[in-house]
């Protein structure tokens, strides 16, 4: 502006390319240093930068959680993952439109033009990754949902095909997009209230919950469209609406995470009570023949290794059991698994496949080593029978597999069984003695 030009009028003329009106692309006009607005921009955005940041939060969060589960080596169905990475895209997509959408992006970047057909195209495709999140929520109608999909991304294509080929401006194709937009929330409000109340899908209630505040909201916000288009007031009303949404979608998908998990943990301990015999707290006999399966499939691997199976017998339960009652034999055979963990925990895993017979594989220990835990259980037998009216004697045999051996998981059992038993002869012979 010139020198001179105080109390003078400015004229000034808005031209476009398309017949639009010129007051429902230019709400305000600033004229001046962008220095002296910008305070008033970032007062006026405070808003929508807030509501952008906590949208990026979350959904970055949505789509790196199943990694963080990952990493905790905590199991997540596909569904599950899949639900976390739509709604992140869906709230990511949100994030980016609210950024467009408000007037601080357009003064930085010196584009209007550019950053408002990124809102129209953002605003067009946004819906698509939440109908591919309520479609891995729901257990019917799965084709109205692909089409509902097909449709908004068809619609995409075509209108922005049609304002780069400068026929129809996407400013012209917003009604069409607004009556599809409104569709859909009405399918999905039909389909959501079917799997709520006839299919008792309790999953869909949240996602029911949200779509009522957004449907009221999208309602609300287009009226406001039209109503006062020179105001900027759909924005802010849709971008509540929106939040509550967000909200509602996420508290589901993490009651749904949290359900998901106790679930697994309960079958992880299911699981392992499986292979656990609950008595000692050894692995049982079902644990101990998976083990050998694994060993006698992958023959080639275990090859070149040493192994060694021992088995163990405790002599005489059945006389404790006869005469001191079953309870007492319970306690001597868990003084016994405590005697053979201590002695080879460090060596091999170590089962009760029996109810007085135990047996541990040990991988890649010379003889010495396998020798001293022999030396150790015996200690920790004597240790343990010391002032114990009822004495613990276990026989033992052991059988080994050389390197570069053939591996027989039946013979190397029967040699060790022979063994233990001839071991268990002559104790009984020694003690007659």
């Amino acid at each position: 502006i010139p020198d001179g030009s105080a109390g003078k009028e400015i004229s000034i003329r808005l031209m476009s390319a398309y017949k639009i009106d010129p007051q429902a692309v230019c709400r305000s006009l600033f004229i001046g240093e962008m220095s002296l607005f910008m305070p008033l921009l970032l007062w006026r955005d405070i808003p929508n930068m807030i509501f952008s940041t906590i949208y990026l939060a979350l959904g970055f969060i949505c789509i790196f959680m199943p990694a963080f589960f990952a990493i905790r080596k905590k199991k997540i169905s596909k569904e599950v993952y899949l639900s976390f990475l739509y709604l992140g895209s869906f709230i990511i997509l949100a994030a980016c439109w609210v950024i467009t959408d408000s007037s601080i992006l357009q003064w930085f970047t010196g584009n209007i033009s550019a950053v408002a057909h990124v809102s129209f195209l953002l605003f067009m495709l946004m819906p698509v990754p939440f109908i591919l999140f309520v479609r891995q929520n729901k257990t019917h109608c799965a084709r109205i949902l692909d089409v509902l999909s097909l449709l908004l991304i068809v619609n995409f294509a075509v209108c922005s095909a049609l304002h780069f080929l400068r026929l129809i401006p996407l400013a012209k194709t917003i009604v069409a997009t607004h009556a599809l937009l409104l569709s859909c929330v009405l399918v999905l409000l039909v389909i959501s209230i079917r799997e709520v109340f006839v299919y008792r899908n309790r999953e869909m209630g949240g996602i029911l919950a949200g779509l009522i505040l957004l449907a009221l909201t999208c309602v609300t916000a287009i009226a406001v469209f039209y109503i006062y288009p020179n105001f900027g007031l759909y924005s802010a009303v849709f971008q509540l609406g929106l939040f509550g949404f967000i909200l509602s979608l996420g508290s589901m998908l993490y009651k749904r995470m949290e359900s998901m998990l106790q679930e697994n943990m309960k079958t992880s301990l299911y699981r392992k009570f499986a292979y656990i015999d609950t008595l000692t707290g050894l692995g049982n006999r079902r644990a101990f023949e998976e083990e050998q399966d694994t060993i006698q499939a992958e023959a080639e691997r275990y090859f070149t290794e040493r192994l060694t199976y021992v088995l163990m017998d405790i002599n005489d339960l059945k006389r404790t059991n006869d005469h001191f009652g079953h309870a007492e034999g319970d306690r001597l055979i868990k003084r016994a698994a405590v005697c053979i963990e201590d002695a080879f925990r460090s060596l091999g895993v170590c089962y009760r496949v029996g109810g007085d017979e135990f047996v541990i594989i040990i991988h890649r220990q010379p003889q010495l080593v396998v020798d001293a835990a022999f030396t150790a259980l015996r200690e920790a037998v004597e240790e343990n029978n010391d002032g114990d009216d009822i004495v613990l004697e276990l026989a033992h045999g052991y059988a080994v597999k050389q390197k570069n051996e053939e591996f027989d998981a039946e013979a190397m059992y029967r040699i060790a069984d022979r063994r233990m038993y001839e071991d268990k002869a002559k104790k009984k012979l020694h003690s007659c003695v």
